[in-house]
């Protein structure tokens, strides 16, 4: 029956899958509560929104073909743990900004443009990371379980954002989204 697991029946495959299922809810709840927090909290326009969203995907663009080549030339997994790091960093910036007061509506651009930057560079090093982790028998079941955990994330993490906004406010969401990454960093 092991075999019949797929990638999932490698235990390194399967912590780095666990730890990427959170690193990507933490992406789809910080998306949603940023928008949130634009929107509800700061009196934010819909054109604020598409600020948001300009943040965060120019920076993805712009160093994403830049992932590749630092995957080649570096240790993935202390990129991966980087990126991780940084991005944690930044949510629990957020939040901590939230619980005192004192966040405005460009230090949401300016968080999101720094999660942009370093997400465009976790795309790329993901996919040459993943590989290494199994053997060529194992790369289909490996390439639809990733699939499969994106989608997942962007199913289940924006209802989960919804219900940690309103059980433990917007800060407490970028908490829970901070602490996917931090999950990703433990099981890297």
């Amino acid at each position: 029956i092991k075999d019949n697991l797929g990638a999932f029946s490698v235990p390194i495959y399967r912590r780095y899958w666990l730890g990427s299922l959170a690193s990507v809810g933490a992406i789809q709840i910080s998306a949603i509560v940023q928008g949130w927090l634009i929107i509800d909290e700061l009196g934010g326009s819909p054109l604020w929104l598409g600020y948001l969203g300009a943040s965060t995907s120019i920076p993805t663009i712009i160093v994403a073909i830049f992932g590749g080549v630092l995957a080649d030339k570096f240790n993935k997994r202390v990129l991966m743990f980087i990126i991780s790091s940084f991005m944690a960093l930044s949510l629990i910036v957020l939040a901590l900004l939230v619980s005192t007061g004192n966040i405005k509506l460009w230090h949401v651009l300016v968080i999101a443009s720094i999660q942009g930057l370093f997400g465009g560079l976790d795309g790329p090093i993901r996919s040459s990371f993943f590989p290494l982790l199994i053997s060529r028998k194992h790369m289909i079941s490996a390439v639809a379980l990733g699939s499969a955990m994106w989608q997942l994330g962007r199913i289940l993490a924006p209802a989960l954002g919804g219900w940690v906004i309103v059980s433990m406010g917007t800060d407490g969401a970028f908490f829970i989204a901070a602490l996917g990454w931090i999950l990703m960093i433990f099981f890297l």
